[in-house]
């Protein structure tokens, strides 16, 4: 799953997102010490991640 590291917190990228960031800056695991705008591309490391990322995707899907 694609995150974005907001300034406090890592959560899920939504779709719009993901079709704008440049990939060359995802990285396959998460920095120590992240800054605003870093990208991971990996695991979910919780339920409510995982959770949180499939109503993104349900909402995407609603549009369409």
């Amino acid at each position: 799953m694609k995150q974005i590291y907001t300034g406090y917190k890592w959560r899920p990228m939504t779709p719009e997102e993901i079709e704008i960031m440049d990939a060359t800056r995802l990285r396959p695991y998460k920095l120590e010490e992240p800054e605003s705008g870093d990208l991971y591309d990996g695991p979910c490391e919780t339920d409510e991640d995982e959770e949180f990322y499939s109503f993104l995707r349900s909402l995407n899907w609603k549009r369409q």
